[in-house]
């Protein structure tokens, strides 16, 4: 039970409870994967579904329309609530189809005990997210199990309460969500306008007037396109001499320049209109590409160097998350070679299709870093151009060149060193490069600090509503009152209603002896009057003449029937206690005296 001290404020009418006496959690069932489709059917809520407040079917999955009668006791019907207890655990989720859906493992549903129980732990299991994920196992995937949930600790108070409370955090929340909704849409406008920046920044429009007033100081791209040919070609010509170095040969002529290839015009029929001063080039004509490292397990610790080194999670779409980095052994004659130098473009090699391609510019953040085999490293041939520039038009124009390139597979897509290679990208003089460069920093860097804002008001948010949450079930959202049902006897009446659908269960499961003499139906209260002791439900089924008939309709009588005579002032109801526990009750009628009965 939970400890009061933790809500100094809960009063008098509250209780601590658990979870399950307030609903019960059904898991799902395990459906076979060789029944699930694409094409249609019955929907099927999987835990992937429960990311959002309701349940998402961006990826849908589909079950046979005749599993809706075989598998009957795991339908989801509208509005219902379901809890992930796997991967996404603890979000809870409304279903809002019209149409019935069907509950796969790994989810909860949540059934109320009385009306307006999900509501009040719902925001219960809101304000304690953070620690259901704390209590999950599992490494891999985290799990929990909905028995560990609905034992959890709970402050319950009356019902009247509950309503107040639920009331109270819905009209609070309804005005936190109107305004996170307008930021999230302030939002969305600054990064399209954020994209428009860099989309015109790297098709010549951001620069159009500046272009057009330097006119006279900008150099054609045909020459700029035949230095960086002859920088490339260059730079070609010392990699074969420090080979041949390295083998301890000398050439004796210049035939050996003969094998060097000159790059092949870039394919430019996706590509968008450039200024007449710029071009094209293939990504392999102005940059060294090459991937990064495997793990060599193989190698010996004292034949290696440990090094941090970039992975796909780290290289984002124009910006590097250095937050976890990891170590790596790298083989000692292979880190001179793999070791990123200050002005390297990253480009992501695999992941999800959007992902493919996405990266930015190393600029020695960390001293001695390499990186994986699923990132590439483009190494500019000339100075003069511009590392953030190229990267950029990855980032913006050519995600979807990425996205065409790329070679799916079953669950991932990837991009090789070949499409890589021939990556059309646009070049100009460094003096529009850099002017370019310096128009972005100022407009995209105004809208990235006015992003973070609102971030940060988001976040404000978020924690007000946990605030919330936190006033409420410790008592200090609303002034308590006093009700007629405390919350202990609201618990009291829940324990009765189960234990008598205990019995209601068991007994549907009896089957009628059709040799016992058959006994005419007797009031409960008229058993009960005759009676010298205290009798059992079952005692009370069989001697009230219901024994004979134990379909769903006979039992739905009975215990109709008892709940009134349960209600009676003239009866007793006697808890039966074993090991300490309440197992049932017992029913007795009281002796009245003559002057009581009138």
């Amino acid at each position: 039970m939970m400890n009061n001290k933790k809500y100094p404020a809960i009063y008098e009418n509250w209780v601590d409870g658990t979870i399950d006496d307030l609903i019960k959690i059904r898991n799902g069932y395990a459906f076979k994967g060789v029944d699930f489709n694409n094409d249609g059917g019955v929907d099927v809520v999987r835990q992937t579904n429960l990311s959002t407040s309701v349940v998402n079917f961006d990826k849908p999955k589909y079950l046979p329309e005749s599993f809706l009668n075989i598998h009957k006791d795991y339908l989801i019907h509208k509005n219902d609530v379901l809890i992930g207890l796997s991967g996404s655990i603890g979000n809870l989720s409304r279903y809002l189809k019209s149409s019935p859906a069907l509950q796969n493992q790994r989810t909860g549903l949540l059934i109320e005990n009385y009306p307006g129980a999900i509501k009040y732990v719902q925001f219960y299991l809101q304000l304690i997210k953070k620690d259901l994920l704390n209590a999950a196992k599992g490494v891999a995937v985290q799990n929990i199990s909905s028995k560990t949930i609905e034992n959890w600790d709970i402050p319950i108070a009356p019902v009247v309460m509950q309503t107040k409370i639920v009331n109270k955090i819905e009209e609070l929340f309804s005005h936190i969500d109107a305004g996170v909704e307008g930021l999230k849409q302030a939002k969305a406008k600054l990064q399209q306008y954020r994209q428009s920046v860099l989309k015109d920044a790297v098709t010549g429009k951001l620069t159009e007037k500046w272009r057009e007033q330097n006119a006279d100081k900008l150099e054609p791209a045909d020459e700029l396109l035949e230095r960086i040919l002859q920088e490339r070609r260059a730079n070609w010509e010392a990699e074969q001499l420090k080979a041949f170095e390295e083998k301890g040969k000398v050439p004796k002529d210049d035939k050996w320049k003969d094998k060097y290839k000159d790059p092949l015009p870039p394919e430019t029929e996706d590509v968008p209109d450039i200024p007449i001063e710029w071009g094209y080039l293939r990504l392999e004509a102005i940059s060294n590409i090459q991937g990064g490292i495997t793990v060599d397990a193989k190698r010996k610790p004292d034949e290696t160097t440990l090094l941090p080194y970039l992975r796909v999670a780290n290289v984002q779409r124009g910006y590097l998350d250095l937050s976890k980095m990891k170590d790596i052994r790298v083989p000692n004659d292979k880190v001179d070679s793999l070791l990123l130098q200050d002005g390297d473009i990253l480009f992501n090699e695999g992941g999800d299709r959007d992902k493919l391609g996405r990266g930015w510019v190393w600029r020695n953040e960390i001293d001695k870093c390499i990186y994986q085999n699923h990132v590439f490293r483009a190494r500019l041939y000339s100075n003069e151009l511009v590392p953030e520039f190229v990267s950029i038009f990855g980032n913006t124009i050519g995600k979807e060149y990425f996205i065409k390139q790329g070679k799916q597979t079953t669950n991932l897509a990837s991009i090789n060193k070949t499409k890589l290679s021939a990556f059309p990208v646009p070049f100009c003089s460094l003096n529009e490069m850099t002017k370019i460069i310096e128009f972005v920093t100022d407009k995209v860097g105004k809208t990235d600090r006015t992003i973070i804002e609102v971030d940060k008001k988001i976040l404000h948010a978020s924690q007000l509503k946990s605030s919330i949450l936190a006033k409420a079930f410790s008592g200090e959202l609303i002034e308590n009152i006093e009700t007629d049902e405390t919350a202990a006897q609201l618990l009291e009446q829940i324990q009765v209603e189960k234990q008598l659908l205990e019995e209601k269960v068991k007994l549907a499961k009896t089957k009628p002896n059709t040799r016992t003499k058959k006994m005419e139906k007797r009031p409960i209260i008229d058993v009960l009057k005759g009676s010298p002791k205290a009798l059992k439900v079952d005692e009370l089924f069989e001697q009230a003449g219901f024994k004979n008939d134990v379909s769903p309709e006979g039992i739905e009588t009975f215990y109709q029937e008892l709940k009134i005579v349960a209600e009676d002032d003239n009866v007793v109801v006697i808890p039966i206690i074993l090991d300490g526990k309440k197992q049932g009750d017992k029913f007795k009628y009281k002796e009245v005296k003559e002057n009581e009965a009138g």
